[in-house]
């Protein structure tokens, strides 16, 4: 369903359900080492389990050309590895991906670089999570460079974002005199000669702050912004959707309902970090 490009339009209630499921993303470096297993005995020689499909099973599959079987006992996905090269292939894959957190969305996929904490009661940041806070705050210049290395190279290594020629930024006012999200933006599509779409979104009204909103409220304020994209995407196939921090998900989710809702056919979305916390803003 998800590699040939067909999806049903997001709403939110559709968001809302999918906010209800556990787990919400797979880090193969923090909680999630254990994916890949050897086992005793014929007929396999090691199985590999994802706990869901979404962004994880996308990837692996266009990366790899591997296939994944259905659970039969939860939502998860898996596939019995019978060969050593294949075990190696697998193993291979999952090393590459570091960091990197694969969210549970309604997009074709959805990825975040790393959390932004390591330790949930404390301001404890990662690299990048730091890297995200001073970019954001304070504008630091070897800050926004290094997300910007990050972005291109995830682009480059991960198959499904490397064939699309389009990327915008979750959009912000008009007025705004700096945004993160929107400057990444410019600086990779000129790196990687991809078409910026992010002026084609107009706010025909102020958008309330949505930091501290719940999650439920989210999606209603950007709602009441009355957002359009002023641009026909139904030639644009394929389009990477950045922000800098994927929380409560309203923010991605809303805007790639109205990627697709102009016609765009797939949307991928791409944020420097996500929450360690899956409860924030709930």
């Amino acid at each position: 369903m998800w590699l040939d490009f067909s999806h049903p339009p997001i709403k939110e209630a559709t968001f809302n359900e999918m906010r209800s499921l556990y787990p919400k993303r797979v880090s193969f470096d923090r909680t999630h080492r254990e994916v890949l297993k050897r086992t005793q005995g014929k007929p396999y020689i090691g199985t590999l389990n994802f706990p869901f499909f979404e962004s994880v099973g996308p990837c692996f599959i266009d990366d790899t050309g591997l296939t994944l079987k259905d659970s039969k006992y939860d939502s998860g996905v898996w596939r019995p590895i019978e060969t050593e090269n294949e075990f190696e292939v697998v193993q291979n894959w999952i090393g590459r991906q570091g960091s990197r957190v694969f969210i549970r969305s309604l997009l074709h996929a959805t990825l975040a670089f790393d959390f932004n904490l390591k330790n949930p009661t404390a301001n404890d940041y990662t690299n990048i999570g730091r890297a995200e806070h001073d970019a954001k705050q304070h504008r630091d210049l070897n800050a926004i460079e290094m997300l910007v290395k990050h972005t291109t190279k995830t682009i480059r290594d991960i198959k499904l974002f490397s064939d699309t020629r389009y990327i915008c930024a979750v959009p912000c006012q008009s007025d705004k005199e700096f945004d993160l999200p929107r400057t990444i933006v410019n600086e990779v599509s000129s790196r990687l000669d991809m078409v910026d779409l992010t002026d084609h979104f107009k706010l025909a009204r102020s958008k309330a702050n949505i930091k501290e909103l719940a999650a439920s409220c989210k999606w209603e304020a950007w709602s009441a912004a009355m957002v359009r994209i002023e641009h026909d995407l139904s030639g644009c196939t394929k389009i990477i959707l950045i922000d800098d921090k994927y929380q409560s998900g309203a923010t991605l989710h809303y805007i790639a309902s109205l990627l697709y809702a102009a016609g765009a056919q797939a949307v991928y979305g791409l944020c420097m970090v996500k929450t360690l916390r899956d409860d924030a803003n709930k």
